[in-house]
């Protein structure tokens, strides 16, 4: 996708000077969350190639428009955003505002969408409106508490990847859609031999 990865993109003069918090899910770039305490002004945003879903902090007036989704108005503490992949955001913002915001890398997003969907992943346009539903800034807070403090060093990559396919599920199910059942399977001695390996390593980052 022809657009700016995420890892570059908070580290330029719209972003990284109001960065509260940065931290790195399961220590990878993969996966990363920000907090920000932004002032007034003007901070559109470039085309990202990442998955990025925001969630306001704080209430303030704004003018937002990404993709064909249009937002004149003031915007409350839980509302959340999924950026349109590929569009540039042109927002305005009346007040200092506080939010969140997590990335996954766009090719993680699309592997694990693949294989939920069994290589039909849906189009979610829909949700790049301003949601109210509170299941997605659940599980961007339960990722946000892991990856803090002390929490940090034991969240591994196979559990941020379930969260993850949770949030999809749930983002795909906002979106009126299911995960399709995937066609295959391991054969019962190849089970065995996982769930062995699984309970031998089950301390270790898999």
């Amino acid at each position: 996708m022809d657009g700016v990865d995420f890892d570059d993109y908070r580290l330029t003069d719209g972003v990284a000077p109001f960065i509260a918090a940065h931290q790195l899910v399961a220590d990878d770039p993969a996966v990363q969350l920000i907090e920000l305490h932004q002032p007034a002004g003007d901070f559109s945003d470039p085309p990202l190639n990442d998955l990025v879903i925001t969630v306001g902090l704080s209430m303030h007036r704004t003018s937002y428009r990404n993709g064909s989704f249009r937002f004149s108005g003031t915007a409350v503490p839980g509302q959340w955003s999924l950026l349109a992949r590929g569009e540039a955001n042109a927002i305005v913002i009346d007040d200092s505002n506080h939010f969140r915001a997590l990335a996954v890398d766009g090719l993680l997003a699309d592997t694990l969408l693949d294989r939920m969907f069994d290589g039909r992943p849906p189009d979610i346009a829909k949700l790049h409106a301003v949601q109210g539903s509170n299941g997605v800034p659940k599980l961007i807070e339960r990722l946000w508490r892991l990856s803090s403090g002390s929490h940090a060093s034991a969240i591994t990559t196979l559990y941020r990847d379930s969260v993850i396919v949770t949030l999809l599920g749930e983002l795909a199910a906002l979106n009126g859609e299911a995960a399709r059942l995937t066609r295959g399977g391991l054969a019962p001695w190849q089970e065995r031999r996982v769930n062995d390996y699984l309970q031998a390593n089950f301390s270790r980052d898999i």
